[in-house]
């Protein structure tokens, strides 16, 4: 008997319109399923029933002898297109929802590219044993309120880091940014890239740029030495000119292969 060999999330996110959200549901040992209800390019809705009816398919015996749903792991994809602000943070009702229900211990979040569908990356991020769920407290005060998550998805926009940081501590979430092969996460946001997944830069890139650099600046070094008073002669005033010249058309290469490759 031949086994059939399950899809990896990957293949079912990029399988689905790139632009629109989808809500999904993975079981240990299962492929993840569409729970989605209503979604456009900013939000989707769980189905409720068709997540009552995984769970209830997929109960089993507790310690204490009760028989439960198992532990699940949310997962939905977050569209990015040009825009700055587009990335795998979550929102505010991202973690409305994640937080209030207790049998989902992890949730995932897919950077989905608007155009090509291609997964870019996750944010996971997963409880732990003393995670508060809607409503229960922490230490004194410290308890799950929507406005707090609004000021939180606030924070994101100026300092994600801190953000996320905060959030962690405060709700006892351990979370960590797992890119796709070919992509990582710049260790700051920058108004080019927001805080998002981004292409690696290759080794030819990057031997591109320090060739580049080099040839421009030897270029300027052996150029100039012909207006500052250092030539000698003649003879060594055309050597210069050619060194120069050969740096800047080497430099000017090295550029432009870089710009293409980008």
């Amino acid at each position: 008997m031949v086994a059939i060999k399950r899809k990896a999330p990957r293949e079912t996110i990029e399988g689905h319109n790139p632009k629109i959200e989808h809500v999904y549901v993975k079981l240990p040992g299962q492929e993840i399923k569409d729970i989605t209800l209503n979604s456009d390019e900013y939000s989707a809705e769980h189905d409720e029933m068709k997540l009552s009816e995984v769970l209830r398919q997929n109960m089993v015996v507790s310690s204490s002898g009760l028989i439960v749903p198992l532990r699940y792991t949310d997962l939905h994809n977050h569209s990015v297109t040009g825009e700055v602000h587009d990335e795998a943070l979550p929102s505010a009702d991202d973690m409305w929802v994640f937080l209030r229900n207790g049998r989902n211990k992890t949730m995932a979040i897919a950077q989905q590219d608007s155009k090509t569908g291609e997964v870019q990356g996750y944010l996971i991020l997963r409880k732990r044993k003393d995670t508060p769920s809607e409503g229960s407290k922490i230490g004194e005060n410290a308890v799950v309120r929507r406005h707090e998550l609004y000021r939180y998805q606030h924070l994101s926009a100026q300092n994600p880091r801190v953000a996320m940081d905060e959030l962690s501590k405060k709700y006892n979430i351990q979370y960590r940014w797992v890119p796709a092969k070919g992509y990582e996460l710049p260790s700051e946001r920058t108004s080019q890239t927001g805080w998002r997944f981004v292409k690696k830069r290759s080794s030819l890139e990057s031997s591109a740029v320090t060739v580049s650099v080099i040839g421009l600046l030897g270029a300027t070094f052996f150029l100039s030495s012909n207006f500052t008073g250092n030539v000698i002669n003649n003879s060594n005033s055309i050597i210069s000119n050619w060194i120069g010249g050969v740096l800047f058309v080497v430099g000017i290469v090295g550029f432009f292969a870089y710009f293409r490759k980008r």
